[in-house]
Order: structure tokens, then C-alpha cells, then sequence
């Protein structure tokens, strides 16, 4: 793993956190105050940031993996044992709080189909489910796009030609709404988005990187912030002349930084390699998860402490402290639950696969 992709991680899931953060202390309900909600208005770019890198590490480990249908097993167990076992726990830990909190209560579904759907990280139509068509914990929703990259990345190792197939199909399914603006309606909604794309472009980062050398890497990277930073004021401002074409700008922004990190951790430069940023990278999925029933919570418990007899000072104590509670508590489940999950998983694989794990004991482990 590169150590300024596994920083960049960090800084895309705080991205969402202040995003998400900002908007419900805005809510009249807690504090009723806008400018934390102006400041990060762009934060949800993060979410373009996190498809990206996606794109580029599942190519970056598994490309040798393409077109050999023996590897596929071992790719499906990997992407399994990354994301399930920590989103059921969390999952169910929210679920389960709703349903003992009668004001909650029918805020999550109560529909088995509907709760079995969204534990395999289907797909759902938000006009039925509601929300962003991922119920319970409504950030899933990009897990669920996840899920669909991981598929056409499964086919690619068990038939290249068969992958070629699908990304034809879907492309041309996607050029086809693009051009008829016609793809409201779900499934059609989903298969034609523009987070989709988001996927290749970190896949083509990934090979452009491997082969190719460059000196004016710092240079990528900057123009690449720059980039992030003019579409996010574009949004912030309220200017809103970039809007239809916000996810696809701050993917191509997303890729500028990628591929300009990584070409300088190549030749040697390493941004963002400190212990602290690292640990923040290998928690990032936790605080992803996480956030938004923390949020939650905290910013209830500050109000019945009578923190908003404080006015803004309240407001902005009340910010600093649930983003550090976000933080801690992620970093608290990585450490307890998130890594020793992860560790008793692989063994179990090296168990299955002992002469697999002899063979691959001499080199370093690659964890994405």
C-alpha cells in the first residue's frame, strides 16, 4: 500500500465527516447554525476521491489477478472479508438501537426481503426504501456502487472478454442516458451514474502509474488540488455553473492527485507518511461507517447539556468535540473490531489455502 493513498484516505473520509457534520448541526432540531454547513458544502467530493482510489487499488493488487479464473476466489474472499463483517456489525449495532428507540423506531425498514438486500449490498430504489436506497445506515449507498466494481473486477479475473463485454454494454448505457436524459427510473438511474465512471478513471491512473515515470509529479498534484478546490467553490458559492458535471470534474480532479502522489512516492517523496495520518488511513472505513449514528448522538447529548444557551460559541465547541468523538470511535472499532476481524479472516484463508500461503510467506502482504 502506498502510504500517501492510505493518508488520502483519511483526508476523503473527514471530507465526508465535516460534510455530514456541518449539515446536521445546521438542522434546527441541534444548533441551527449554517456556517459550519457552508464551510464543507463540497465535503460530499470525498465520496469522488474514495471511488477513484478504489479503482486504482483493486488494479494496483490484483491486476496479475486479470484473466486467471484460479485467482478469483482468492479476490472474492479478500473484497468479502473488507467490507461485510465490519458493516453487519455497525449495521446491526444501529438497527437494533433504532428499534429500541421509539422515535426511531419506524425510521428503519421492517421488511425481511428489504433488511436481507441491504446486508448483501444490493442495489434498492430509494422511492421504495427511501432515503439513498441504503436503509439503516443511508451512507451504504457508495458500498453499493462498491459492490458493482468489485462484480465487473470478478468477471475481468474469471474472463477478460466477457469484462470487455459488460463495460461495452455499460457504457454504451450510460452515453445512451447521458445523450437522452431519459434514465430517471431505477435500476437505470444506478446503472448510467456518473459515480461509475469515477471506477475506470482510478483503473487507468493506476496503469498509467505503473508504466509510466514522471519529473513533474508535485506539479500533477497541485494542479489536481487546484482543480478539487475550483469545482468545490463552484458549489460552496452557490455559483453553480458546474453542477451537471460536478461528479465526473471532481473525479478527473481526484485522479490529478493520485497519479501525482503516487508518481512522487515512486520516485522516493512521500506526502502524508506520518504514524498519525497512516492510522487515521487504516481506520477510515470505520469512520465512514460510523459517523453519522455518532453524530447523531453526540450532538443530542450536547444539546441536553444546554449547549446551545451558548449561541455560536456552543455550536463550535459542540463541531470540535463530535468530530473528535467521529475520530476517536473510529479509531477505537479499527483497533478492537475492524483489525482483528481482518486478522483472524486471513488466517482462516491461509488455512484453506496452506501451500498458497507458503508460497506467498516471502513477500510483504498487500492490504487494500
Amino acid at each position: 500500500m502506498y502510504k500517501s493513498i492510505q493518508a488520502s484516505r483519511a483526508a476523503a473520509a473527514i471530507l465526508v465527516v465535516l460534510f455530514h457534520l456541518g449539515g446536521i448541526i445546521a438542522l434546527p432540531k441541534y444548533f441551527a447554525t449554517p456556517v459550519f454547513d457552508t464551510l464543507f458544502a463540497a465535503g460530499d467530493a470525498g465520496v469522488e476521491f474514495f471511488f477513484v482510489l478504489s479503482g486504482f487499488i483493486i488494479f494496483t493488487a490484483h491486476s496479475t489477478d486479470v484473466g486467471r479464473p484460479a485467482r478469483l476466489g482468492s479476490f472474492l474472499r479478500k473484497r468479502f472479508t473488507r467490507i461485510f463483517p465490519i458493516y453487519w456489525i455497525v449495521f446491526i449495532a444501529v438497527y437494533l438501537a433504532a428499534l429500541a428507540t421509539p422515535s426511531l423506531r419506524n425510521s428503519v425498514p421492517h421488511d425481511s426481503w428489504v433488511l436481507l438486500k441491504s446486508l448483501a449490498l444490493v442495489p434498492q430504489n430509494p422511492l421504495d426504501v427511501g432515503g439513498t436506497g441504503a436503509p439503516v445506515l443511508f451512507v451504504a449507498w457508495t458500498l453499493q456502487y462498491e459492490m458493482f466494481f468489485y462484480t465487473f473486477f470478478a468477471l475481468l479475473i474469471f474472463s477478460r472478454p466477457a469484462a470487455v463485454v459488460g463495460a461495452i454494454c455499460v457504457s454504451a448505457l450510460y452515453l445512451g442516458c447521458q445523450i437522452s436524459a431519459s434514465c430517471s427510473a431505477f435500476p437505470l438511474s444506478f446503472l448510467s451514474s456518473d459515480y461509475i465512471p469515477l471506477f475506470a478513471m482510478g483503473m487507468a491512473v493506476a496503469a498509467l502509474a505503473k508504466h509510466r515515470q514522471v519529473k513533474q509529479a508535485l506539479f500533477y498534484f497541485l494542479v489536481g488540488v487546484a482543480f478539487f478546490v475550483l469545482v468545490s467553490a463552484d458549489k460552496v458559492l452557490h455559483i453553480d455553473k458546474l453542477t451537471h458535471w460536478k461528479t465526473l470534474l471532481f473525479g478527473l480532479a481526484s485522479s490529478m492527485m493520485v497519479f501525482g502522489l503516487v508518481s512522487m512516492e515512486n520516485a522516493g517523496r512521500v506526502l502524508g507518511g506520518n504514524r498519525i495520518a497512516q492510522r487515521l488511513g487504516e481506520a477510515s472505513f470505520a469512520l465512514y461507517l460510523i459517523h453519522v449514528p455518532i453524530i447523531s448522538l453526540m450532538l443530542k447529548i450536547f444539546v441536553m447539556m444546554q449547549f446551545r444557551s451558548l449561541g455560536f460559541v456552543g455550536a463550535a465547541v459542540a463541531y470540535v468535540l463530535t468530530l473528535a468523538c467521529c475520530i476517536g470511535a473510529a479509531m477505537l472499532i479499527h483497533v478492537w473490531l475492524e483489525k482483528p476481524l481482518g486478522i483472524f479472516f486471513r488466517s482462516r484463508m491461509r488455512l484453506a489455502n496452506p501451500e498458497k500461503a507458503k508460497n506467498s510467506s516471502e513477500k510483504a502482504p498487500v492490504v487494500v
